[in-house]
């Protein structure tokens, strides 16, 4: 296998083609890992970092990839990270499924060392991952001071083949509660579900615009977190699902009262997994439940016509999204300091550092047992 560092925006994107078709064949679960949305990413909220990404080559075939951002702290620390933050995780580390695993994480991780970043931080990442655990292991093997941290559990929906099926999973009561937010909403005039796929640009950006109107009318638009409230993560997801919808994987659901749209669920499908990437609903009809009802109609639509096997809720597990999740991943950070304490002393320092604060912040039992 052959390693590569390709650096700069423009590298990677002349390798696209074969970045997708890695994407595709690995079956990756996000369609924000393919490669227009990572260097869409970069040139929205990495504009002062030096874009790059390890590629192995086994042969002529790209078998792996990773996408990492070099960037300068305190003025002289080189930190290589991860493209993504909590509004896209676009970050991820791609293996063909023909590949080795284990020497092309090898590969990968030589790669990382000719970086010659003081530290690598892989950050919103599913920590038990095969390929992450993987690459983990590379980096112990290579002697490498390591930090892995737990950041919070992300819920996931398993999805049966028929509706039928899921209802028959959920509890008698979760199945009376459905109902009865059902019928509450429908007192209130009539009630209709719309999906929206396949949009030509104007279409999409009518839809989006709406979406975004809805969350500024949302708790997030009083507190001033909606998508809307900054100008640059609007651009960027306006760019962002023209992108996907071209590729066919944006979805976008809304649920309507009387016509009006009061409520809507904005994601992806990608290899038999739907993120979630954003969901909210207009205040005013909180106490009628829209997001539980729109929930409990987007997952119908995505098993009858989709044939969607998974919802990945994307972000921490909370109150709303538990209610429908059947299972969940741990979602966590890795932190790696290539090199010896000879040769990399302020890497080493960090992670150690890391490390300890961990240990202090961990919950002690009655035996005084971390």
């Amino acid at each position: 296998m052959k390693t590569e560092i390709l650096r700069g925006n423009d590298e990677l994107v002349s390798i696209a083609d074969d970045w997708n078709r890695l994407w595709a064949d690995c079956r990756c679960s996000s369609a924000n890992a393919r490669a227009e949305i990572v260097t869409l990413f970069n040139q929205s909220f990495a504009t002062g970092s030096r874009h790059c990404a390890i590629t192995v080559h086994e042969g002529d075939r790209l078998v792996g990839l990773l996408p990492v951002n070099l960037q300068r702290n305190h003025g002289w620390m080189r930190t290589a990270v991860m493209p993504g933050n909590e509004w896209s995780q676009c970050g991820r580390l791609l293996l063909h499924p023909e590949a080795d695993t284990k020497t092309a994480c090898e590969a990968i991780a030589d790669g990382l060392n000719k970086l010659r970043a003081t530290s690598i931080w892989l950050d919103l990442i599913n920590i038990d991952d095969r390929s992450w655990q993987s690459l983990l292991s590379s980096g112990k093997r290579m002697g490498w001071g390591i930090q892995l941290k737990e950041r919070f559990a992300v819920g996931t929906v398993r999805l049966p083949d028929t509706w039928d099926e899921f209802l028959q999973s959920l509890s008698k009561n979760r199945r009376k509660r459905m109902k009865q937010e059902m019928r509450l909403l429908q007192d209130q005039g009539e009630v209709q579900f719309e999906e929206c796929r396949g949009m030509n640009s104007d279409q999409l950006r009518e839809a989006v615009q709406e979406a975004m109107e809805i969350e500024l009318r949302s708790w997030k638009g009083e507190t001033g977190s909606a998508v809307a409230s900054n100008p640059q993560i609007r651009v960027y997801f306006n760019e962002w699902a023209m992108r996907l919808n071209g590729a066919g994987h944006l979805r976008l659901f809304f649920l309507k009262l009387n016509n009006q749209r009061i409520a809507f669920d904005l994601g992806t499908v990608a290899n038999g997994t739907y993120g979630s990437q954003k969901i909210s609903f207009v205040q005013e009809f909180a106490r009628v439940s829209p997001g539980q009802i729109l929930n409990g109609m987007v997952i119908r639509e995505l098993i009858d016509v989709d044939h969607v096997h998974q919802i990945d809720t994307v972000g921490p597990m909370n109150e709303a999204n538990q209610r429908w999740s059947n299972d969940q991943y741990r979602c966590g950070r890795i932190v790696m300091a290539p090199g010896s304490w000879l040769s990399n002393a302020p890497g080493r320092t960090v992670v150690t550092l890391l490390n300890a604060r961990s240990v202090l912040r961990s919950p002690v039992d009655a035996t005084g047992t971390v």
